[in-house]
């Protein structure tokens, strides 16, 4: 199966980001995603919505680093276009961790 990568970077310290990615794993397995973390990595797997995700995603300096199993054709911009979404909303700095959304 083909996969995507996006990276999304961040200007947060690494421990920040991992919080903030964090918060939105408890977001993701709310909603039928289960995320595995293990340090700085996690790997994740699940369905959300309609479409089927799997992948693994890395915090470190300077971002994060998402690599994921193609949706495909039907369905590919709008996963990232919605995984973007979510990434930005929760690494946005101007946003207190405790405000975040986590189910």
């Amino acid at each position: 199966m083909s996969q995507i990568s996006i990276q999304y970077p961040s200007a947060l310290e690494p421990p920040d980001i991992l919080q903030r990615m964090q918060a939105l794993g408890q977001y993701l397995q709310a909603h039928g995603v289960k995320i595995v973390w293990n340090g700085y990595q996690a790997a994740f797997q699940g369905k959300y919505l309609f479409v089927s995700v799997s992948g693994r995603m890395a915090v470190g300096r300077g971002g994060v680093s998402i690599i994921a199993d193609d949706p495909g054709f039907l369905w590919r911009e709008k996963a990232k276009s919605w995984l973007a979404s979510r990434v930005a909303e929760y690494l946005d700095p101007r946003v207190p961790l405790m405000a975040l959304r986590r189910g």
